[in-house]
């Protein structure tokens, strides 16, 4: 599910890191790189988990409320949307989702009271009251569910409590929110208890393997190549000491290096272009056209040298390009 846009984007944090703390064993950087991915599926599943705890924190409040002296028309009669959805259902009985909650042993309990302050707020709310009217349907739950699920992951309290856990997620939560906003929103009346739950990083799935494996040999061959690449940077660097570029600047020229030699199924410009949006993303605001600079005079002599070549490119390429490589 992860573009590869993103996996790039990690793998340049982690170059980075390894970079900057003098490592030596490439290795261990594609162990790290691994362990960064991975940990996003638990991101994921913290994110998603709130909605079935959402919907458990509302059925709790509902009885208290019922209990306590002269309770109102309204208070005795709440709507049954929030605690019957048809979506959060479906996500919450998921035997993968379930299994991967168990495993990683996701408990709101300690901070229920902020559920409760949530959903206390969700119910008075102007906005909730079109959506909860009218008859339940498996489209007006999702719609429901959906609106839930962006307010639950942009509540500051809540957020924070996730976060509180990986201070690395603050960077990923969200753009991993969104890939989880994506993932409800195909949500279909098809979906069961046996249906697979999709991760953010998936072994079931082949295009999630490939481009994972397309990232980590991307990470091991830039860190393993980095001293060969010196001499041919530093050649188009006109009166500038290699020493005095940007690190950041100076891995993502390397990264660019080793994509376009080792893999020549993905299109030159396709590469260029990601490398030098990386460079928008993470780097100085007059390093994007330093960068394309560089990368333009260097893409010249490898193709001069035969090192890559327009043959093949964008034929039977290795992704599918029709995800605008981001």
């Amino acid at each position: 599910m992860l573009s590869r846009h993103y996996l790039r984007a990690k793998a340049l944090q982690t170059i980075y890191g390894w970079y900057v703390s003098q490592g030596q064993d490439p290795h261990a950087a594609v162990n790290a790189f691994e362990r960064r991915v991975n940990r996003l599926n638990v991101l994921a599943i913290y994110q998603l988990s709130l909605l079935p705890e959402f919907v458990r924190t509302a059925e709790r409040v509902n009885e208290e409320v019922k209990q306590k002296f002269n309770p109102s028309f309204q208070e005795l009669n709440p709507s049954p949307r929030f605690v019957n959805n048809q979506l959060i259902a479906k996500l919450d009985e998921n035997y993968d989702f379930r299994k991967i909650c168990d495993k990683l042993h996701v408990d709101w309990a300690l901070y229920s009271a902020d559920l409760h302050q949530f959903y206390t707020q969700v119910r008075d709310a102007e906005e909730y009251k079109s959506l909860i009217s009218g008859e339940s349907t498996f489209a007006g739950d999702k719609r429901l569910a959906l609106s839930l699920f962006c307010d639950l992951i942009n509540d500051s309290v809540l957020r924070q409590r996730i976060i509180d856990r990986d201070s690395t997620w603050e960077d990923d939560y969200d753009q991993i929110a969104q890939y989880n906003y994506l993932m409800l929103k195909e949500m279909d009346e098809e979906w069961n208890a046996a249906t697979h739950f999709p991760l953010m990083n998936d072994d079931f799935s082949e295009k999630d393997l490939e481009a994972f494996d397309f990232a980590k040999l991307l990470v091991r061959k830039t860190l393993t190549d980095i001293s060969s690449n010196a001499d041919l940077i530093e050649k188009y660097l006109a009166r500038w000491d290699l020493n005095r570029v940007a690190v950041m600047d100076l891995i993502i020229i390397n990264m660019a290096i080793t994509e376009l030699v080792a893999y020549p199924s993905i299109p030159i410009s396709v590469t260029m272009n990601e490398y030098v949006e990386l460079t928008r993303e993470y780097s100085a605001d007059k390093s994007k056209l330093f960068v394309n600079g560089i990368l333009d005079r260097i893409c010249t002599e490898l193709k001069r040298e035969g090192l890559i070549n327009k043959v093949g490119r964008g034929m039977e390429c290795l992704f599918d390009e029709n995800e605008n490589e981001s």
